[in-house]
């Protein structure tokens, strides 16, 4: 069967795409790109689209970078065989046994476990695509370029996650074990034992929003409940409270 010949834009796609890239070109015929110049349709410079994904960027910092949707670069890229998840695996097993993990953002295979990835429950393995430290640096970034947005945003989660917290440490009640409080600005967690200090030391996590992940992340384990700050503070400073001090 007689192919046509190629046009200016697949020609450019064919002379810097892998074999087995080729092939993905040959089924696509590049129509996705052909349906990009339909009438109504933006026009995008394919050349730059391939060369900063080449660069190491990914598809959603192309599209920022010229201006397109995200969707539209990823079907150049998809078009042209470049996709680097299309080339990687998820895992593999190193020399010693240890299972590494595939970071899409550094293109680098570290070790999948906890220290390393963010847990996502419906990401490959129940971790993040993306390494902590990519991740760092992404938000980083996303926080400088955008402070407002970013600071409503970590409020909302903030909320969300103490919200969660309180709502399963007190049984839907959402008030204070103690003395009944049900203000929800008024309410926090409290170490049953007292030992909270060592226990923070001892997992490696902070106060605030960070302990608040913390409890989500190991399904809310025993040993807590919900204390309005008064009580919690007399707890903490003579180990009783005045509302229950029998």
């Amino acid at each position: 069967m007689n192919r046509a010949p190629a046009s200016a834009g697949e020609s450019f796609l064919l002379r810097h795409t892998t074999p087995c890239a080729i092939l993905s070109l040959e089924m696509f015929n590049l129509t996705n790109i052909e349906r990009l110049k339909m009438p109504g349709k933006p026009k995008y410079d394919v050349k730059n689209i391939l060369d900063l994904y080449r660069q190491g960027l990914s598809t959603y910092q192309v599209a920022k970078e010229i201006g397109a949707t995200r969707s539209a670069v990823e079907r150049y890229v998809r078009a042209a065989g470049l996709s680097r998840r299309r080339f990687k695996s998820h895992t593999i097993i190193d020399e010693n046994g240890v299972t590494q993990k595939y970071c899409t953002a550094c293109q680098a295979y570290k070790p999948a476990t906890k220290e390393f990835f963010d847990i996502h429950k419906s990401g490959y393995g129940g971790l993040a695509s993306q390494c902590k430290s990519c991740r760092d640096i992404k938000y980083e970034r996303y926080r400088n370029e955008n402070p407002d947005i970013a600071t409503v945003r970590w409020r909302k989660w903030r909320n969300r996650l103490r919200r969660e917290a309180i709502i399963h440490y007190s049984n839907g009640a959402n008030c204070c074990a103690c003395c009944g409080e049900k203000h929800y600005e008024f309410l926090t967690i409290d170490h049953v034992d007292g030992n909270g200090k060592a226990h923070r030391r001892q997992n490696k996590v902070s106060g605030g929003s960070s302990f608040y992940r913390w409890l989500k992340l190991n399904d809310y384990p025993l040993g807590f409940r919900i204390l309005c700050y008064n009580c919690n503070c007399s707890f903490g400073a003579y180990g009783y409270c005045p509302h229950n001090q029998n």
